[in-house]
């Protein structure tokens, strides 16, 4: 299971130590990868929020942004899950917020591409 601290003044940073999934499914949201890496899976979403198998997508290291994806409608719908490494460090923060946000957006696109 993810922990999640904030600090006044700060975004929350949620850690991987626990090795607990989490959904990239909030457009407002990105996720910097302060430390460790991410792996990113693609998954059936199932009734409950559960997911199904995974398929793994791409590994992000310390420095990258990870963006979200559509949140799921329905049974037929895919979610992306980030997998934090243990040593991971992952901080969410408003998109809007982000410093340097195109260039971002240009090395998450062409990294799962």
């Amino acid at each position: 299971m993810s922990t999640t601290s904030e600090t006044p003044g700060t975004s929350p940073v949620i850690s991987g130590a626990l090795t607990e999934p989490f959904l990239l499914h909030d457009p407002a949201r990105a996720w910097r990868v302060e430390a460790g890496y991410v792996d990113l899976f693609l998954a059936r979403y199932l009734p409950g929020g559960s997911t199904g198998a995974r398929t793994h997508i791409a590994r992000f290291d310390a420095g990258a942004v990870l963006f979200s994806f559509p949140a799921p409608t329905d049974q037929t719908s895919r979610v992306v899950l980030a997998q934090p490494s243990p040593e991971a460090q992952v901080i969410s923060a408003e998109r809007d917020g982000l410093d340097h946000v195109g260039e971002a957006v240009e090395q998450w696109t062409v990294a799962l591409t």
